[in-house]
């Protein structure tokens, strides 16, 4: 009689081998999405330090989208709120540039250095932003930019976008 438990035995390698790596590969997503945690506390404590260094009510903790390559992230901006509308301060820390976190983190935005909130109104769902002249030629990842942002306050049917005053053809529907 022969023995084939050697043979059997070899069989189970392949399975093994592939158990033992799937488990490697859910621990290391495991790690890395808990990295992303310790990441963005560390970004929020970041904030909540410069709120605790200001008078209350004059600065608020915004997030807004920007982008890591093309990828949109969302990031935490702290803005000097003022006597200005929540709208108003929600637009205004899209348009603030990348801090030096930011940079090192290789996120940027989109939207053109110098552009400026002329206004901002919302009605009926909609909501309109005058946006200063360097927005003419921006590209569509700029409104984007807006658009996701306002998102990730309220839901809105969509942003229209205006240049000095004059309704433009770019909207951002979320």
């Amino acid at each position: 009689m022969s023995d084939n438990s050697g043979r059997s035995r070899i069989r189970y390698i392949p399975i093994l081998a592939l158990l033992a790596l799937a488990s490697a590969a859910a621990s290391a997503a495991f790690c890395i999405s808990r990295w992303d945690g310790f990441a963005e506390r560390y970004r929020l404590e970041e904030h909540m330090e410069a709120y605790r260094d200001r008078k209350p009510g004059n600065v608020a903790i915004i997030p807004v989208v920007a982008y890591s390559s093309t990828y949109p992230v969302t990031v935490l901006r702290t803005v000097e709120t003022d006597d200005r509308d929540s709208l108003h301060a929600r637009i205004e820390a899209v348009l603030a540039d990348p801090s030096e976190a930011e940079i090192a983190d290789s996120i940027r935005s989109w939207i053109p250095e110098g552009t400026r909130l002329l206004g901002a109104s919302e009605k009926n769902g909609y909501i309109f932003v005058d946006l200063s002249e360097e927005m003419r030629d921006a590209p569509d990842l700029a409104y984007e930019e807006i658009g996701r942002s306002l998102a990730l306050w309220k839901d809105y049917k969509s942003v229209r976008f205006m240049i000095d005053g004059r309704l433009t053809e770019k909207r951002y529907s979320p």
